[in-house]
């Protein structure tokens, strides 16, 4: 009887561990990912460049680990402990805050922009609302930014519990 409470604890403490594990790796993955997109448009640097080999080993995992994976962490409470699942909703409450004020700034955003360019051309990140983007596009980006977020403050909020 011992042995297979004890199985079973085991089989809980590696899921809850691997949850955290995974939520690293999502962390990492979304560094990569948001320093890639700030260094190729703010400053037209390409870090992953398609034609070269080694970045599909970088890239590819970097974007499972920013859509796949925290997709997944969302929705998977088997695997969360009681601390994972509290750093969860505290998370789960600023998302929303966030995904409430969001669009406003980024119209207010936008607008002082194009107050200061004075330019009729709508600069990145800015261009996400033209007529020609299609919504599938602002979509799948939005959710992995969305995922992206979630992901830095679950990890943010886990990294000032342990201070």
């Amino acid at each position: 009887m011992t042995d297979s409470v004890s199985n079973s604890a085991k089989k809980g403490d590696r899921r809850y561990r691997l949850y955290f594990w995974l939520m690293d790796f999502s962390f990492l993955s979304a560094l990569v990912i948001i320093s890639n997109v700030v260094l190729d448009h703010g400053f037209g640097i390409d870090t992953l460049p398609a034609d070269k080999p080694w970045a599909g080993f970088i890239a590819i995992p970097s974007i499972i680990g920013v859509s796949l994976i925290p997709g997944f962490l969302i929705v998977a409470k088997f695997m969360r402990d009681e601390y994972a699942e509290l750093l969860w909703r505290r998370t789960g409450v600023i998302v929303i805050y966030l995904l409430a004020f969001t669009p406003y700034v980024y119209m207010i955003s936008n607008w002082i922009t194009y107050w200061i360019l004075r330019s009729e051309k709508a600069p990145f990140p800015y261009n996400i609302t033209v007529p020609e983007t299609h919504l599938h596009t602002v979509m799948a980006y939005v959710s992995i930014y969305v995922m992206i977020v979630f992901v830095c403050v679950f990890q943010f909020l886990r990294w000032k519990d342990s201070r």
